[in-house]
């Protein structure tokens, strides 16, 4: 359930940005909340290619003068012990060694 939040922060890399953006979803709130970021992961490829920072002192300046971007993310669906799962995805999706690794 949305609880009225209008931002929510993301501090971490790719994978962390991946359990938000799944977060947000859940709760129905996709387009009514922001997702702002600050990138402190080791690979942080999704922040590369949206063209934030990876200063951390910049990108927390810029939650104080967001600019806002819209972005598509993925959708995959897939059966979990039987039952059909639903994941969004912001970056990349990564199946077999990708997914077991990362």
């Amino acid at each position: 359930m949305n609880k009225g939040y209008k931002l929510v922060v993301s501090v971490g890399g790719d994978g962390t940005i991946n359990e938000i953006v799944n977060g947000i979803y859940a709760t129905g709130g996709m387009k009514d909340i922001q997702l702002g970021i600050i990138g402190t992961g080791t690979g942080s490829d999704y922040i590369r290619t949206i063209g934030v920072s990876r200063h951390y002192q910049e990108s927390c300046h810029h939650l104080m003068n967001p600019v806002k971007k819209s972005v598509d993310l993925g959708m995959v669906e897939f059966l979990d012990n039987s039952q059909s799962t639903k994941r969004i995805f912001a970056n990349f999706a990564g199946l077999g060694f990708d997914a077991e690794v990362g």
